[in-house]
């Protein structure tokens, strides 16, 4: 027994819609890494004298609701 789901042009066009902005969204955050400034081994130990090192636990740097 077969079960054929069929999508509404409507929905058709959200799915699209929602694919391309993550699409674009992913390909920005790409770019803005690209554009961001290397830091020498120097400037990197200057910048952990002055602060301290990173911490170990990992931070979210990155969140995004979607719908299922």
């Amino acid at each position: 027994m077969s079960v054929q789901k069929s999508l509404t042009t409507e929905q058709f066009r959200r799915i699209i819609r929602e694919e391309v902005q993550r699409i674009i969204d992913k390909e920005i955050l790409k770019l803005r890494l690209s554009l961001l400034p290397l830091v020498s081994e120097k400037e990197q130990s200057e910048i952990e004298k002055m602060f301290g090192k990173k911490p170990k636990k990992k931070d979210i740097v990155y969140v995004k609701e979607i719908e299922i």
